[in-house]
């Protein structure tokens, strides 16, 4: 008698527990919609190994590039700057830039944004790891610990960063 009834759990739960291991995450959903809004507010996302060096948020290899891409009419100006990536360290030193920020590979920026920069940076989020700035926009790793209003304070710096830099 209990025999065709397991038969038959084991068959259910073999049908229905693969199907159950492709859902997202809550985790993902998450991830999922801070990206999504992001993308409407005109930033770029994607995943890129976090710079060498730099504190880590999780255990993670891959973390979320937040970018807001230029738009400026002048694109051929932009092209001539230099990219430059501000790290967070694990360690506070005197010989950093600013307390646990310092540049990546010597990678400085220009010396007209290094006061911004000072200021930015205590505004950031405790999971933004590095931000920095190139041809194709301004940027930052983030480990998405926070919600759309925190995007929206990103968007914010994001957009600061690129009007100094110009």
């Amino acid at each position: 008698m209990w025999v065709p009834i397991m038969i038959v759990a084991a068959a259910v739960v073999m049908v229905v527990g693969p199907i159950m291991l492709m859902q997202p995450t809550n985790l993902q959903r998450r991830q999922s919609s801070l990206r999504q809004y992001a993308i409407e507010k005109g930033l770029r996302v994607q995943l890129k190994p976090a710079p060498a060096g730099a504190v880590a948020v999780d255990e993670r290899d891959m973390l979320p590039v937040y970018t807001l891409p230029v738009t400026d009419p002048q694109a051929e100006k932009r092209k001539a700057v230099q990219p430059w990536l501000l790290v967070k360290r694990q360690l506070c030193h005197d010989i950093h830039f600013s307390g646990h920020w310092d540049w990546f590979e010597g990678r400085r920026g220009p010396p007209p944004l290094e006061n911004a920069l000072r200021q930015i940076i205590d505004e950031l989020p405790a999971d933004v790891i590095a931000i920095g700035a190139g041809p194709q926009g301004s940027y930052l790793f983030w480990g998405e610990n926070g919600n759309k209003k925190s995007i929206d304070k990103l968007l914010e710096v994001l957009v600061r960063m690129q009007g100094e830099h110009r």
